[in-house]
């Protein structure tokens, strides 16, 4: 499923040891047990999209997210554990945290043809695990 995203918040791996998750038994929701770590908004050129797909491997049913984000300044990835997103239409969701995988990331950066234009540069984010992108609620 696709979603337009107007924000895009950073979780270090520091501030994810610290914070609790409770998932519902639905596997799709969870909420913040305490208070909400701390998160870094990037800064947005254009609206991000997230888009989640579904496969069974092994008998295992994986989603796989693939996060696509467009900013003016390279933000720093190495810390970063999961991500807050917030939808076109106000939802919230959490991707990534304590678990076996890790969001991959992979920067592209793409120069201008005019001088005076900024580079930007293209963050694109792949996690896959058994759960979705999980609506915060």
């Amino acid at each position: 499923m696709r979603r337009f995203l107007y924000r895009v918040e950073a979780i270090t791996a520091a501030a994810v040891k610290t914070t609790n998750v409770a998932v519902a038994p639905d596997g799709h929701r969870a909420m913040f047990v305490g208070r909400a770590p701390n998160a870094e908004e990037w800064c947005l050129t254009n609206i991000a999209e997230a888009d989640t797909t579904e496969s069974v491997e092994d008998g295992l049913r994986l989603y796989t997210t693939k996060i696509t984000v467009t900013t003016h300044r390279h933000t720093p990835l190495a810390t970063t554990a999961a991500l807050l997103l917030t939808d076109a239409e106000g939802t919230r969701w959490l991707v990534g945290g304590k678990g076996p995988t890790d969001p991959l990331f992979t920067t592209e950066q793409h120069h201008p043809g005019e001088f005076n234009s900024p580079t930007v540069v293209v963050v694109n984010i792949t996690w896959t695990s058994v759960f979705p992108m999980l609506e915060i609620i």
